[in-house]
């Protein structure tokens, strides 16, 4: 896609294609130079092989959830990393998990915007509704809620590291899969809080999930364009109505 046709996208796409591209190259590029020397992952292996190694890391973190290389050899600041992308998780209205893209490039603009003591939150020269940061605020706030309370149930249940605990427990309430060896080893209180945690997933994160995904209906069908004359005009398609009803149904 060139300029022109990037340009033409709507701002849902613009977000989610620039923040998918930052975090695959940033994500991928990090994972390499801190697993560069790594003999347990990637240090044995050739230059190539290691660039797609850490570029697949960066991507299967916020999506499939397969494992190229063990996850309990990652160094300590890769694993926290690792934490970080499946938090995030993928864009909306796909199969991944996490709190989405969109989301977190909401946040991200909407404290830069606090920061410099501007009143209103732009990105790609759109003005953002307060509606939506709210509903971004309060999709990473359950999430971070859910991610707690569950990390501590298992540090109560568990007898195992905190890192592999929190590991463990960002995988599974983001829906992504990668373990450090340690779930099929849990005990049976650990894997009651560990069901517990993906029904409450499925049903807690759906719920906010749907309160993300409106956002991002938001920021895609009310676009608040300012004209020169500093007009602002509101423009709600058919076409955009209809994808919000079937995301939120």
């Amino acid at each position: 896609v060139g300029r022109k046709g990037f340009r033409s996208l709507t701002l849902h796409s613009k977000i989610a294609i620039s923040t998918t591209l930052v975090l695959i190259f940033g994500g991928g590029l990090l994972i390499f130079l801190l697993e560069y020397g790594n003999p347990l992952t990637i240090g044995e292996l050739s230059l190539f092989d290691k660039l797609q190694v850490s570029f697949f890391q960066s991507i299967t973190t916020r999506t499939a959830g397969f494992a190229t290389v063990p996850q309990e050899n990652l160094t300590n600041a890769s694993s926290i990393l690792c934490l970080l992308l499946m938090f995030i998780g993928g864009s909306p209205v796909g199969t991944a998990g996490g709190i989405k893209t969109v989301t977190v490039a909401v946040l991200a603009v909407s404290a830069l915007a606090t920061i410099r003591n501007q009143n209103d939150v732009t990105l790609f020269n759109r003005t953002i509704s307060r509606q939506a940061v709210n509903k971004a605020v309060a999709v990473a706030a359950m999430s971070f809620a859910i991610l707690f309370a569950s990390t501590l149930l298992l540090c109560a249940v568990t007898d195992a590291s905190a890192l592999d605990i929190v590991y463990e427990t960002v995988s599974a309430t983001a829906t992504v899969g990668l373990t450090r060896n340690l779930t099929p080893y849990l005990s049976s209180a650990g894997k009651a809080v560990f069901y517990s945690l993906y029904f409450c997933d499925k049903r807690i994160v759906c719920d906010t999930a749907q309160l993300s995904n409106t956002a991002q209906c938001i920021l895609q069908s009310t676009l608040c364009n300012t004209h020169k004359g500093g007009v602002r005009s509101c423009l709600l398609s058919a076409v955009s109505l209809r994808k919000l009803l079937l995301v939120c149904i």
